[in-house]
């Protein structure tokens, strides 16, 4: 009988709102979930990009008047981990949670980081 696979072990993010830092993305696996939801009091579209990590999620999430916009952002977030160019991002953190249900990784942090600088090769 083979051995099972052992699951990563989460570190509780210790983030604070509006705590600004690096994201190496050498340490994140890109999350196979992107959304953009329309925010109709802020009369704007919200795109967010998750990663996991060993301490959690951490979703990057950035604001666009067109949705096109927000499409573009996550295919260029998604495209450049791929490929390597997109490194770092930095960012600031705007919301800190837990998993409402515990899901195959337990209960897990969620950082909501609003993406400010992306950095990439070129």
């Amino acid at each position: 009988m083979a051995k099972p696979t052992p699951m990563p072990v989460y570190i509780p993010l210790k983030q604070m709102i509006g705590e600004k830092k690096n994201y190496n993305l050498v340490n994140y696996t890109q999350y196979g979930i992107g959304t953009i939801e329309w925010v109709k009091n802020e009369n704007r579209y919200q795109a967010r990009v998750g990663f996991t990590g060993n301490q959690g999620f951490v979703f990057f999430n950035s604001y666009h008047q067109d949705f096109n916009d927000a499409e573009r952002m996550i295919n260029f977030v998604k495209e450049g981990k791929v490929s390597g160019k997109l490194y770092n991002i930095f960012g600031e953190t705007v919301e800190v949670h837990t998993t409402p249900t515990p899901g195959p990784h337990g209960e897990t942090t969620v950082a909501e980081v609003l993406g400010l600088i992306y950095s990439f090769t070129i």
